[in-house]
């Protein structure tokens, strides 16, 4: 949780404007003008870390009373079948976790420098080669 006392009074209203939807409708130049400062020092404030993380944080705390009514809809396309509906319902939930794997291939064959030198040599024929075509 973001300490909001942290935050001057400006940044506290930047970060009010800036979660919410749409920012409530206004341009960063009319946030910044409600809030007394530069659109240059607001952009500023928007590139540290406990910034974003506090407008993250506000943006949640605006929409929390909405949450329930949010998850029964969901939860009645769900039961109506709907599969992206039951995919995200089992993400949200933690039953799904997306995996990727990467395999990665490793000769282990040691190479001693007459093995090196053979394929720099190979690989200078091959640019000379090239350059007379």
């Amino acid at each position: 949780m973001i300490d909001f006392t942290q935050f001057k009074e400006t940044q506290v209203q930047a970060i009010g404007y800036l979660s919410m939807p749409n920012k409530a409708g206004m341009s960063f130049d009319d946030i910044a003008e409600r809030c007394g400062v530069s659109v240059r020092q607001l952009h500023r404030w928007r590139t540290e870390p406990e910034f974003k993380q506090a407008i993250v944080e506000q943006s949640l705390n605006n929409v929390k009373d909405e949450i329930p009514d949010v998850l029964s809809a969901h939860k009645k396309q769900a039961t109506k079948g709907n599969v992206k509906a039951i995919e995200l319902f089992y993400k949200l939930f933690g039953l799904l976790v997306e995996k990727q794997e990467i395999e990665q291939n490793v000769s282990n064959k040691d190479k001693d420098n007459e093995d090196i030198d053979k394929e720099i040599n190979e690989l200078r024929n091959l640019i000379d080669e090239s350059k007379g075509d």
